[in-house]
């Protein structure tokens, strides 16, 4: 039987000590703030709990593990916050709130029964606040719509008291305090026509107000912020200021210019216990957080980068004295601060924080907690110290209504309400706490023999468990002989009993006798499970073992793996072998190979019955059974080894425990695939101009590449420039990079600019290739050439001179041509004419001529750029020429 011991002594003085930081809270908040608090800790009047806005109550809940006390569908959009109060003096408390419906509710505390309620004209956005705000004693509760009203309501009824009409939407939520010090209270609320009003609470007649420059949807803060004796009302506009304006006649005492729109509220506590009060305002866009004193002198400020539509929450929740400071942001992101505007802890939620959070002992140990939800219908409760989840609920649509923290059925200890956008109010108690327990008699057994079961159960928590259901599951071996009192269903092994209705400290007993009618599947025992289950979704179990005698199996389990190592991307084989060299059969045997990250699975043989993990399932198997089991996997990790888990287990006993699993490890060889492309331009190019050549280098994976080296060996042709990025070296004409690792699917570009010789003719080819360290299974993508072709292009010049000038008719006349190529490229086939004039004929030529006179030529082959070939031609003059000889 499981035994349950509770120690009392222990548990009182751990209460008396962790809850000292809360009671040191308690007094250094209550300092010159006592007027600001409502006269029943126990409720949440309004917005963030009081005027100051803290959100901060010291009512202790109870609730340890969160269920549902009541759920109420409205069926409309809800973005009003509730407020919990006593409206109508009957002693119990409501909760009352708005709705995007246009109704305004309230609802019995206890069962969530609507009590009444009142409809307006627009949409129900504002919170309401709760008081009796003429003093006749009883509560009123005061409200704003989008119809632009300020509504007053009888507590009792709803009947409308008063209303005061704005110029616009109303979705500010109302404060209610004797602002003037009058002894009558004031209602202060903002309006989206971007004014703040202070409404005589009697009447709803105006007293005064303020404009701003912007819409007002932040809810006012009401302290005596300056300790001058009277009250300032603190609130802030979508002008981006935050605004102190003198309780009396609504006069701006100061005012802070943030830059940024103000959807919050203001909250107004002394964080740092210098006697002096702070205002923390949290701004929406931009997002950041201003700690002012009571002057309106910024004490800090920190931007953040989501926007901000939680108002702070103020409480010392790490004991030390001063105040701490919680807000959330459109990221999902849960910030608290100390006093100082430093970061005690961040919780990340699943998305954006749009309520405001609510600050209690929520379950009674001690210590403050942080509750939130968020928009994705989460509830959160958090430790305060350090913001860890305590509990949290996740059966909601999106809240953005803020929760509230009160005792709505009077028991003493706190409950939590909140609404949510798909129209349901909920109230979150303490649930009920089940408990069943099991003795058998005797303890030890043979075939043939009765189990007599003895189960007990109760209910040890505060609320009534419904729908209660205890089920007994006797051991597949054994066969159910009778009950007392009989179960209401029995369905092979299973036996169930419908409690119904099990009321808090209520218990019961059940007698329950079984046959033996078979050895154990084990070998060992018999195992009895008993649970008890509600509606509430709260169960208990318990279990009970009879022994028997034992059997016993050796199970046995080893793996191997081929290859190994083995390449990314390539096929992986792990081999199983398994059996039982045990005395008995094993029964049940089931063999489970949990794959590593990093592969997926293919194929098996024999097919496992499940594949995430990969799952045999054998049944029995006699001793001297054994089998192999092969699985094919495909390897897709880039690098380093991977670990391979598998056991075999059954339910006979087996004293050999060290041969039922087995690891393998397998190392991976990475595998990249480099490949380089080569460009040029321009293609054809002419000899003197430059050249470009443009390189990319890709690793297609799968895995990184070390080590790169990229080389490109340039023709003799060309003149290396410059590169870009420059070469790390080069060796003759060929340059290389170390570009270091690349990662799978990077790619690096590289630009070389060369020009090209003069007298280049033909083509120019250029070769670049790229290695790594890393292992490259296709190498026909490593190398890449290009080839330019070249334009040639000479400029062949003659000039001639003539030797003797004048001649003597009957001498010798000698011409010399001078051939010159200016190039850029050289002249082929070069092949030069001469038509002697009449009156000379050719004594010779130098090199040798050819043809006939008049006319003879040279073939002078290939002239290189730059170069020259001289022509010397001697003719005799005949007698009797005379004048000029052309």
């Amino acid at each position: 039987m499981l035994k349950r011991i509770n120690v009392l002594i222990a548990t009182f003085l751990v209460f008396i000590l962790a809850t000292l930081p809360i009671f040191i809270f308690a007094f250094f908040s209550g300092l010159n703030e006592k007027s600001f608090l409502p006269a029943d800790e126990s409720e949440w009047p309004m917005f963030h709990h009081d005027v100051s806005r803290k959100g901060f109550t010291n009512v202790t809940g109870n609730i340890t593990s969160p269920s549902v006390r009541w759920n109420l569908p409205i069926t409309s959009f809800i973005w009003s916050s509730p407020a919990i109060s006593d409206i109508d003096n009957d002693g119990d408390k409501e909760v009352v709130i708005g709705s995007d419906d246009r109704n305004v509710y309230a609802l019995n505390g206890v069962n969530g029964a609507e009590e009444w309620h009142f409809t307006t004209n627009g949409l129900v956005h504002s919170s309401p606040a709760i008081s009796d705000i003429d003093n006749d004693g009883d509560k009123e509760v005061v409200i704003g719509s989008d119809d632009g009203n300020v509504y007053a309501l009888n507590g009792v009824n709803g009947a409308e008291e008063w209303h005061f009409t704005t110029n616009s939407s109303i979705r500010s939520s109302p404060a209610i305090s004797d602002i003037d010090n009058d002894g009558d209270k004031e209602v202060v609320i903002g309006s989206d026509d971007g004014n703040v009003y202070a409404l005589n609470g009697v009447n709803g007649a105006e007293e005064w107000h303020f404009t701003t420059n912007g819409v007002i949807q932040s809810s006012p803060a009401i302290s005596d912020i300056d300790n001058d004796g009277d009250k300032e009302v603190v609130i802030g506009s979508n002008d981006g200021n935050v605004y102190a304006l003198n309780g009396v006649n609504g006069a701006e005492e100061w005012h802070l210019t943030t830059n940024a729109s103000i959807l919050t509220a203001p909250a107004i506590s002394d964080i740092d216990n210098d006697g002096d009060k702070e205002i923390l305002v949290t701004t929406t866009t931009p997002a950041g957080v201003f700690c002012l004193n009571y002057n309106g002198g910024v004490t800090w400020n920190i931007s953040l980068d989501a926007s901000i539509y939680s108002s702070p929450a103020i409480g010392d929740l790490d004991g030390n004295g001063y105040g701490e400071i919680v807000f959330g942001d459109f990221n999902g992101t849960l910030y608290c601060l100390d006093y100082m505007g430093g970061e005690n802890w961040i919780f990340y939620g699943q998305e954006r924080i749009i309520p405001s959070p609510a600050i209690a002992d929520i379950n009674n140990d001690g210590f403050l907690e942080v509750l939130i939800g968020d928009h994705v219908g989460f509830i959160y409760a958090l430790n305060g110290t350090d913001g860890s989840v305590v509990w949290q609920i996740d059966e909601f649509d999106d809240i953005h209504s803020s929760p509230a923290v009160g005792d709505i059925d009077n028991d003493g200890e706190a409950e939590i309400v909140f609404a949510t956008m798909d129209g349901h109010v909920i109230a979150i108690d303490s649930p009920p706490f089940l408990q069943i327990e099991k003795d058998d008699s005797p303890d030890s057994v043979e075939v043939g023999d009765e189990i007599h079961y003895t189960i007990y159960y109760s209910n040890d928590g505060g609320m009534p468990s419904t729908n209660t259901t205890i089920t007994d599951i006797i051991p597949s071996e054994c066969s159910y002989i009778d009950a007392t009192p009989p179960p209401d269903f029995i369905l092979n092994n299973t036996l169930i009993w419908n409690i119904g209705t099990l009321m808090e400290k209520e218990n019961g007993t059940i007698l329950l006798n079984v046959r033996v009618d078979y050895p154990p599947d084990n070998g060992v025992n018999y195992t009895n499970y008993v649970s008890i289950t509600c509606e509430q979704n709260i169960s208990d179990y318990d279990f009970e073992i009879t022994n028997y005698t034992i059997i016993n199996a050796d199970l046995f389990l080893y793996k191997d793996d081929t290859p190994d190592p083995v390449y990314t991307g390539g096929w992986l084989t792990y081999i199983l072998y398994v059996g039982n060299d045990g005395q008995d059969t094993a029964y049940n045997v089931t063999v489970t190979d949990i794959l590593p990250q990093g592969v997926t699975y293919i194929v098996a043989v024999p097919p496992p019955s499940s594949t995430n993990p990969l799952i045999w399932n054998f049944g029995d198997r006699a001793d001297g059974w054994s089998q192999y089991i092969y699985i094919y996997v495909l390897v897709e990790k880039t690098e380093g080894s991977i670990m391979n888990y598998a056991n075999i287990t059954s339910d006979t006993s087996d004293l050999n425990q060290a041969n039922n699993e087995d690891w393998e490890s397998t190392n991976i060889t990475p595998l990249a695939d480099l490949s380089i492309t080569k460009s040029d331009n321009p293609d054809p190019v002419d000899p003197g101009e430059y050249l470009e050549y443009t390189l990319t280098v890709t690793n297609n994976g799968p895995s990184n590449a070390s080590n790169v080296v990229i080389k490109d060996t340039l023709s003799n042709k060309v003149t290396f420039n410059y590169a870009i990025p420059p070469p790390d070296g080069h060796s003759g004409n060929v340059y290389y990079w170390q570009a270091g690792s690349m990662l799978a699917g990077d790619s690096r570009n590289i630009t070389i600019n060369v020009t090209v010789n003069s007298g280049v003719a033909g083509t120019i080819l250029n070769i670049a290739n790229v290695t790594s360290d890393t292992p490259d299974l296709n190498q026909a993508n490593n190398e890449d050439e290009e080839i330019t072709h070249t334009q040639e292009e000479a400029d062949l010049q003659i000039t001639k001179s003539d030797m003797p000038d004048p001649v003597i008719a009957g001498n010798y006349l000698e011409y010399t041509l001078t051939i010159t190529n200016l190039g850029p490229s050289d002249a082929e086939n070069v092949v030069v004419y001469d038509t002697l004039p009449s009156g000379v004929s050719l004594n010779y030529a130098i090199p040798s001529a050819s043809g006939s006179y008049p006319t003879y030529h040279w073939n002078l082959g290939t002239i290189s750029a730059g170069d020259s070939e001289i022509i010397t031609i001697n003719v005799s003059v005949a007698s009797d020429t005379s004048g000029i000889i052309y």
